[in-house]
């Protein structure tokens, strides 16, 4: 089942980092809903469908978990204009101000372990060089329209070097900022020292060019049953904000057939990765930290071999929520974002079209089923010579 979910409320999404203490009033609001609370959205709006007392039934929280989320990918629209997907902006590639109000990209070219001043112990590991000494452009798109994300993916060497704002992608959505206090029931005034803010995600927003924008996030179910009704209105994140779900009507992307023959692919995460570290355990083995080179490790259920020799990963996102299972709450995690991106090394590339199709708009965890580190594919053109 393919839907798209989207809101006309500001959606409470919090971190799960604590707040509240003396000097501390900002609650750590999340700038895009996670997988997880997706996830669990579309089982509670299952679970209740089948039964209301549903979640009061043993074993409920075992049952629902069978249905999941197998693709999660943004999507915009203007005024009543069809859904678009939109992409996450790759880590892979420096977006700086251009002339006249344009931005600038820019590639990095890749220089083999030497000195380079990198202490990592392989060989085979590319070191990353900055095609520009420009400071990044604040600010600049979180998201890329599909066409110059595909044309990335599929032909970087030929990506146009400018382009206008708006034609590149657009920000993320907007927080709207609220100011809360605690009433005194006796006197009925504000508590003295009693403040802490809020923050909402606003789903929709204005585009002074184009009229309402509405963002949504499309997503393709599997694991529920032929009856259970999942289309109409749902509660998501905190003060159940009232959301919406509807068929999705437009298809999935597919894998370019461009990739074929190619010694390097990249794996570019459309959302965030829970690894438990910066990279899937499969793809890095701990033990390979004592080897001259990255080994050559193959694809969890295929016979294809890889080997990383570079990532882009920035900075971790932290994300947390509640565990109905155990009635507690969730550790925090600290998750790869959206838009990093592992430079893989094939070993046999007249293999890397089929390795591309096996990867594309999949978790790089195979146990993953709540939508995270799904990735997309593309050629990585390194002269390491």
């Amino acid at each position: 089942m393919n839907i798209v979910m989207f809101a006309r409320e500001p959606l409470i999404l919090r971190d799960g980092r604590p707040f509240g203490e003396y000097g501390t009033v900002r609650a750590g609001a999340m700038q895009w809903p996670m997988p997880s609370t997706l996830a669990g959205m579309i089982r509670s709006r299952i679970g209740l469908s089948r039964n209301p007392l549903f979640f009061q039934e043993k074993d409920a929280v075992n049952r629902i978990r069978t249905v999941h989320i197998e693709c999660i990918q943004p999507v915009c629209r203007i005024g009543d204009g069809d859904w678009r997907f939109v992409y996450p902006q790759p880590a892979d590639l420096l977006v700086c101000n251009g002339p006249n109000d344009t931005l600038s990209l820019h590639g990095f070219d890749y220089a083999a372990q030497g000195l380079n001043g990198v202490t990592l112990p392989w060989k085979n590991w590319l070191v990353p060089l900055p095609q520009t000494q420009e400071k990044p452009a604040r600010p600049q798109p979180a998201f890329w329209h599909e066409s110059i994300y595909m044309n990335w993916l599929s032909a970087p060497n030929s990506m146009q070097t400018t382009v206008v704002w708006n034609e590149l992608g657009w920000p993320l959505p907007h927080q709207d900022h609220r100011i809360h206090c605690c009433i005194d029931k006796d006197s009925g005034s504000a508590a003295d020292g009693q403040l802490w803010m809020s923050s909402g995600l606003c789903m929709q927003g204005y585009d002074t060019s184009n009229g309402i924008k509405q963002w949504g996030i499309a997503m393709r179910l599997g694991g529920y049953s032929e009856n259970d009704a999942v289309i109409g209105p749902v509660h998501l994140g905190g003060d159940r904000r009232l959301a919406w779900i509807e068929n999705m009507s437009m298809n999935w992307p597919v894998c370019p057939d461009t990739l074929g023959n190619a010694r390097y692919l990249r794996l570019m995460l459309t959302t965030p990765g829970n690894f438990g570290g910066w990279v899937p355990d499969w793809l890095l083995p701990h033990a390979c930290l004592q080897q001259d080179e990255t080994p050559w490790v193959t694809i969890p259920g295929t016979e294809y071999l890889v080997r990383i020799c570079t990532a882009f990963v920035p900075r971790w996102i932290p994300v947390s929520g509640w565990d109905y299972a155990a009635k507690c709450p969730k550790a925090m995690r600290k998750l790869v974002p959206a838009g990093a991106v592992y430079v893989i090394e094939v070993e046999k590339p007249e293999t890397s079209q089929e390795i591309a199709r096996l990867l594309w708009g999949r978790p790089l965890i195979n146990s993953e089923i709540d939508g995270y580190g799904i990735s997309l594919v593309g050629r990585a053109d390194i002269n390491t010579q």
